[in-house]
């Protein structure tokens, strides 16, 4: 038996068992990241879907002049509670740049939802003043998720 086909036919293997491992090495962090974008785009899209109906609520409470104090009080905190777990969730996972847009937008949320408990109504200025800033933060919020996920330069 010659040494060459020995040695050659070990290096062939050395080599297919090298490369195959690094194709699959590369696979698995192609998937991994693949799955914590798609994670993300799942938070993403629950914590928007809790402040719109957050938002949404406290319009209405905003227009419900005919409700009790304290009705108008425990109606919107409870729609404001939902917001608290996905916005813990976006600081664990996401950049700052996405963390801090959506601490923004929570800030301006919890303003809104203050000022209506409180008996603002829809056509006060202070009422018009904060809807506009949440949607400003909102915004910023939309784009610097688009950006995160890719979606947007």
């Amino acid at each position: 038996m010659e040494w060459t086909a020995l040695i050659s036919t070990v290096a062939g293997g050395a080599i297919a068992t090298l490369s195959a491992g690094a194709l699959e090495f590369w696979r698995w962090k192609r998937q991994r990241v693949d799955q914590n974008i798609e994670n993300r785009r799942v938070l993403y899209g629950s914590y928007l879907a809790v402040l719109s109906s957050t938002r949404h609520t406290c319009s209405w409470l905003a227009r419900a002049t005919e409700l009790a104090p304290t009705e108008r009080a425990k109606a919107v905190w409870d729609a404001y509670e939902h917001c608290l777990g996905r916005r813990y969730e976006i600081q664990i996972m996401a950049p700052l740049s996405v963390v801090e847009a959506a601490d923004d937008t929570h800030h301006a949320m919890r303003a809104m939802c203050m000022a209506v408990e409180v008996g603002v109504t829809s056509d006060d200025e202070e009422y018009t003043r904060l809807r506009q800033a949440y949607k400003d933060a909102h915004t910023s919020l939309r784009r610097a998720m688009r950006c995160d996920l890719g979606s947007e330069p």
